[in-house]
C-alpha cells in the first residue's frame, strides 16, 4: 500500500509539484525525529513500519524518474536510488541489522530531501525529452 499510494500521489500532483517536494520533505523530517529524537515517543517501532514502505516506494518513483530523464546523471541517479530502496526493504524485511540502519538513517534522509530538490521539475507520466 505504501507503494502505491506514493505513486498515486506521484501521479496525482502533476498540475501541483510542489505537493511531491512537501511529502518528501516530511518523509525527510519523520526519518530525523524518529532515528535521533523522541517525538514518536513509544510508537517509533509503528512510525517505522509506515516510514519504511513510504521511502520504498518513493524509491521506486525516484528511479523510474531519473531513469526517464535520459541523462548519464540520471541513470547513475536512478541506479543509486533503487539500490537504496532494495536496501531499506532487505533490511527492513529480512536482516534487520542495527549497523546499516545507522548508515541508512541519514542516507535516506538525504535521498529525501535530493528528490524532493527535483521533485518539481520531473514527471514520469510525460515520455523523456528527445536528445
Amino acid at each position: 500500500m505504501g507503494a502505491g499510494g506514493v505513486w498515486w500521489v506521484w501521479l496525482s500532483t502533476r498540475r501541483v509539484p510542489w505537493v511531491r517536494s512537501l511529502a518528501l520533505g516530511t518523509l525527510a523530517l519523520v526519518v530525523l525525529a524518529n532515528a535521533y529524537g523522541d517525538l514518536f515517543g513509544g510508537y517509533w517501532g509503528d512510525v517505522w513500519r509506515t516510514v519504511n514502505p513510504l521511502f520504498i516506494g518513493s524509491s521506486s518513483v525516484a528511479a523510474v524518474a531519473l531513469w526517464r530523464s535520459g541523462s548519464a546523471a540520471g541513470r547513475v541517479g536512478a541506479a543509486v536510488s533503487a539500490a537504496l530502496g532494495a536496501l531499506v526493504f532487505a533490511n527492513g524485511y529480512f536482516m534487520d541489522n542495527g549497523v546499516i540502519w545507522e548508515m541508512l538513517d541519514p542516507a535516506r534522509m538525504l535521498a529525501a530531501l535530493a528528490w524532493a530538490a527535483g521533485a518539481g521539475q520531473a514527471n514520469v507520466a510525460r515520455p523523456p525529452a528527445e536528445t
